[in-house]
């Protein structure tokens, strides 16, 4: 509870104050109820003023034409009069004879400082930050920095709280026209949240408006049992909104679009393959995550070039100590190293590597994946203003295809680094300024000519500037400009055209302004961003809306409209039950911008250990372009364009008591494309997309058995994916033309005369059998002096369920991921 005291007022004269400033003071600490509508404010003074004998001094031209409403009960008369005083920029002070003077709040306190959390002293973004019973709060930043201003000086109840640690509360001193520097430490808490959902806190004052917006830490990351080892996007897996059409591909779909329409970036450096195992596995060590920022739709005018959603990876800054890490998973082995750079900075690396390629050698097995990885990261804090943040990712993959002697081999490459500068110049002005760069390449082997590699090399420079201003507790601003350079080259041997050489430089300009009101009860977020596309200099305009309804302090009503534009696409099947890695390419210059646009309603309920998010999506797709999987001349078009839509709910729910924890994503879900296509006549063709998913329900339980033991698991249950299935099959006779991809040789073999080609039904005629399954993991602490030793098991498929990955050309079900049981250690000291 807030206790108004003004700064002239100092501790220690309190303490010997006289009767009249403490008679007052206890006065204002009285709560009561207080009913005012579109009253004067003059006429509210006097009246509050009479029944609690206080001489309310105030000059009634600077009052002329101000009113005042306030319905509150059980609060206090010095709230009650800064929450009608405080839009008028008024505050007041107690002066020697115990009345109040109404005056101009220009002596306002600024509370700014950085949010960490142990034990390894890492900077804690999202944190929810407000003064009690005010309207004073805020979220910490991705450094862990927060600021807040305009506060009258006076003492008040603090409170900083992040779900997963325990809460701090103490009481501020905040004095006139100065500002207070903090320095918090969170400790951990008994239980950890799989996903926290950024939406509104139980204080209406720290609320959030981001739409559709999920936040994931550290600790969270490795939480669920995961398939081989704790996984970013196996984790995301687990979030409304968000479908895989197998368990061997990474690859997202989130709300009906396509994968290559998801932006991926890692310290603001977009990743164009962020996979290992050719989509098993995300490229991301999550020892070395911060965390994960997810926005499943409308999000800000910050991010484009995408349609659908934005993964925004940040990398850890180090700890406050030296620390190191080993762990062992069924897949790989990693060692970390984080370290302190004297008082300026923080140091951590990462590698790992993995074996499984061995076991698959030993046991015969014709794929044989390898890969190796490593993070690092370099945080420099020259001043207290400024930090500079340069980060680093390698990673590289080998896979053998062991079918004959000499074994063909897929490899790819990918390197990421970016730098980032913040400063702060003032309380009110921020700068951010962000540039990376990126390598991307990969060689297969061609499937008629093994001489000749298909190569695809990918090279992209970014810079981003933003600049950051409050102009008010309740208005804020940010403009940035983004540049954008990616070389592509690409070269193929197609079956019947030759040879296909891309070699292209694709220019991306893009400007962009954001704006936050927050009117009382009300929260905007405004935004508009400019792209302009080399390619056919092409200039999209992208409005952003969002708006967010706090009805009363558990509960708020949203809704979002934003429009988004992409250019780069990849070389993709989404029927292909194996994708060896994402090739992309920049569209013909004729071609028009792909385009989306989408709109989402919804609700949030929160209370002390329950919180429920609901949303309403609608999604329009126009342009969308799609490589050509029919082209079979030099005259056909390489790209194809139509349009799409989506549609659905998504509900998320997280409920958590004294030892235990529960968390329900549930997601109803339609999506249609329509594409123009040759065969078996020419014709627009309108189907469900491989990842159009009715329903998917994920449950995961976590529990609390001992302080050392924890047990959880994670239940899986989902409607069947559509496919089309062969129907039929006639004889064709062998000749030198090339075969349609659906044939294969059913002759004998030393005469190999005839192929049976394929007979398939509609694209969308049948659907797979409905598909569950249930993981558990059970994970033991041990500490052994200043050595803490982490080992787990994991059962995979509980009850052994066939789920259907796919059916062959004689109708025989391939079946997915069958009972597993896995182990693995963490070592940290």
């Amino acid at each position: 509870m807030m206790r108004i005291l003004f700064t002239f007022i100092m501790l220690t004269t309190i303490a010997t104050a006289g009767t009249p400033q403490m008679e007052t003071l206890e006065k204002l600490n009285k709560k009561n109820n207080f009913y005012f509508r579109e009253t004067t404010l003059v006429s509210v003074l006097q009246s509050l003023g009479g029944s609690v004998d206080i001489n309310i001094r105030f000059h009634s031209r600077e009052l002329a034409g101000k009113t005042a409403s306030i319905e509150q009960q059980n609060i206090s008369l010095g709230n009650a009069l800064e929450m009608m005083l405080q839009p008028y920029g008024l505050s007041f002070t107690i002066e020697q004879d115990g009345g109040l003077r109404i005056t101009s709040a220009k002596s306002e306190s600024t509370l700014r400082g950085v949010v960490r959390t142990a034990p390894g002293n890492e900077a804690a973004p999202s944190v929810n930050i407000f003064l009690q019973n005010t309207r004073f709060g805020t979220t910490s930043d991705a450094n862990g920095a927060f600021k807040i201003r305009g506060i009258p000086p006076g003492i008040y109840d603090f409170t900083v709280r992040l779900i997963g640690y325990k809460t701090l509360q103490y009481e501020l001193i905040l004095s006139s026209g100065k500002t207070l520097d903090l320095n918090l430490e969170l400790q951990p808490d008994v239980l950890q949240m799989q996903a926290i959902v950024k939406t509104a806190h139980r204080e209406r004052q720290v609320i959030q408006s981001e739409v559709s917006s999920f936040s994931i830490k550290t600790r969270q990351l490795g939480m669920m049992p995961a398939f081989g080892e704790k996984d970013v996007f196996q984790s995301m897996q687990m979030l409304p909104g968000v479908v895989v059409t197998n368990e061997f591909k990474s690859q997202l779909y989130i709300r009906g679009g396509n994968s290559d329409q998801n932006l991926v970036m890692l310290d603001g450096a977009v990743m164009y393959n962020p996979f290992h195992f050719s989509g098993i596995l995300s490229a991301f060590d999550v020892d070395a995550v911060e965390k994960v920022d997810f926005y499943a739709g409308g999000f800000c005018a910050q991010y484009g070039g995408r349609l659908s959603s934005v993964v925004d990876i940040r990398t850890r800054t180090g700890a406050g100590k030296w620390k190191n890490h080993i762990g062992l998973s069924p897949l790989s082995v990693k060692f970390l190293t984080e370290a302190p750079l004297w008082h300026w900075g923080n140091i951590l690396l990462t590698a790992r590597k993995s074996y499984i390629n061995y076991a698959a050698k030993k046991m015969g097995g014709e794929v044989q994946p390898e890969f190796y990885d490593g993070i690092g990261t370099l945080t420099v804090r020259p001043s207290k203003h400024d930090t500079i943040k340069l980060s680093a990712f390698y990673g590289n993959d080998i896979v053998k295809l062991q079918k004959s002697a000499a074994p063909e081999v897929m490899t790819s490459t990918n390197l990421t680094s970016a730098l980032n500068y913040h400063r702060d110049f003032a309380d009110r002005l921020f700068l951010d300024f962000k540039t990376s760069y990126g390598e991307f390449g990969t060689t297969q082997p061609q499937p008629l000519d093994k001489n000749e590699a298909q190569l695809n090399n990918l090279k992209d420079v970014n810079s981003t500037l933003i600049l950051r201003y409050s102009a008010s507790s309740r208005l804020h601003v940010q403009a940035g400009v983004d540049y954008r350079e990616t070389d592509i080259y690409y070269k193929s041997a197609d079956p019947v055209v030759a040879e296909m050489l891309i070699d292209k430089l694709v220019k991306e300009k893009a400007a962009f302004v954001q704006g936050r009101w927050s009117p009382d009860h009300w929260h905007f977020d405004l935004g508009l961003r400019a792209a302009q596309y080399g390619n056919n200099n092409t200039v999209a305009l992208e409005p952003r809306l969002a708006a967010t309804l706090d009805l009363y302090n558990f509960l708020s009503l949203k809704t979002a409209y934003g429009e988004y534009s992409q250019n780069l696409v990849t070389i993709y099947n989404e029927n292909d039950t194996y994708n060896p890695v994402d090739i992309w390419l920049p569209p013909d210059p004729d071609l028009a911008l792909a385009h989306a646009r989408h709109f989402i309603v919804g609700a949030n309920y929160h209370s002390t250990a329950f919180m429920l998010s609901t949303e309403i999506y609608y999604r329009t797709f126009d342009n969308l372009t799609q490589y050509n999987r029919e082209r079979l001349f030099a005259d056909d078009p390489f790209f194809i364009q139509g349009t799409g839509e989506s549609y659905g709910m998504d509900i998320s729910a997280q409920y958590f008591a004294d030892r235990w924890q529960l968390w329900f994503g549930y997601s109803l879900a339609k999506a249609t494309k329509t594409l123009p296509f040759t065969y078996p006549e020419p014709g627009l063709d309108t189907f469900a997309p491989r990842y159009d998913r009715r329903h998917n329900l994920n449950i995961a339980i976590e529990y609390k058995i001992t302080d050392r033991f924890v047990l959880s698991s994670r239940f899986h249950i989902a409607s069947g994916l559509p496919f089309a299935f062969m129907i039929g099959a006639y004889k064709r006779w062998s000749t030198f033309v090339i075969n349609a991809p659906s044939d294969w040789f059913a002759g004998p073999d030393a005469l190999k005369d005839y192929y049976l080609t394929a007979i398939m039904s509609e694209r969308d005629a049948f659907r797979y059998p409905t598909y569950h399954r249930l993981d558990v993991a059970l994970k033991y602490e041990i500490r052994w002096g200043r050595m803490q030793i982490n080992p787990y098991v994991q059962i995979i498929n509980t009850y052994n369920q066939q789920n259907v990955l796919y059916y062959d050309v004689y109708a025989k079900p391939h079946t997915t991921v069958p009972f597993l049981p896995l182990a693995g250690l963490d070592i940290t000291f």
